[in-house]
């Protein structure tokens, strides 16, 4: 319907073209904890303007998320030892196409988009339970986590967006005023991380959004 805030999100997101004008936001409102260890770090917009218009702010939020995520997802693929080809999206906020299409494009990986994503960690920890009692094994995952689409990256957003990642770190690390040690802080679970499975987590616009692999 028209009041649910995800297709308002997704029309407002759709009319402002990728890069967001180039604007770029810095999600670090309470510091980070990956894959640069902050306290200090802050949030911010880079590149305002008075041209700057409420839907590029918006995406860019979007886009500062995702490129915040990017940043972090190297180390996340080393700690376990493989490469992500392809991300399952959770969370309030994976009820937006187009934020998950935002999540391709920057990551330039396709995105799987989860049924009923709010419910991701109710069926997440009934397949551990399960699992755990004998009842179903590593390999009956999927049964757990039912794929509503697939978003495959767009080309021609990705030497933007690659620009946009530069960018992001190099003002990223400016604005930490404490020592910048890379410090990994990442928790995956074992079940998960031993079969290869990834994942992001992306919670809904008006609340705190979270990171998990």
């Amino acid at each position: 319907s028209d009041r649910d805030p995800f297709l308002q999100l997704d029309k407002a997101v759709a009319s402002e073209p990728a890069g967001s004008g180039p604007l770029l936001y810095l999600p670090f409102l309470t510091g980070a904890m990956s894959p640069v260890s902050s306290a200090g770090m802050r949030g911010a917009f880079v590149n305002l303007s008075l041209e700057t218009t409420r839907t590029q702010m918006l995406r860019a939020i979007l886009e500062g998320v995702a490129l915040h995520q990017r940043w972090a997802r190297p180390a996340v693929e080393a700690f376990s030892g493989q490469e992500f080809r392809e991300i399952a999206v959770s969370g309030g906020g994976a009820q937006s196409d187009a934020w998950v299409q935002i999540l391709s494009d920057v990551h330039d990986r396709p995105m799987r988009q989860l049924e009923d994503p709010r419910q991701t960690n109710t069926r997440g920890n009934a397949f551990l339970t399960f699992n755990r009692l004998g009842l179903v094994g590593p390999d009956e995952i999927d049964r757990f986590r039912p794929i509503r689409r697939t978003y495959d990256p767009q080309t021609q957003h990705s030497k933007m967006y690659d620009e946009l990642f530069e960018q992001f770190v190099a003002e990223g690390l400016a604005f930490s005023v404490e020592d910048h040690r890379h410090v990994l802080r990442v928790v995956v679970l074992d079940q998960f991380a031993q079969h290869g499975l990834s994942l992001i987590h992306i919670s809904e616009p008006t609340r705190r959004y979270a990171i998990s692999y």
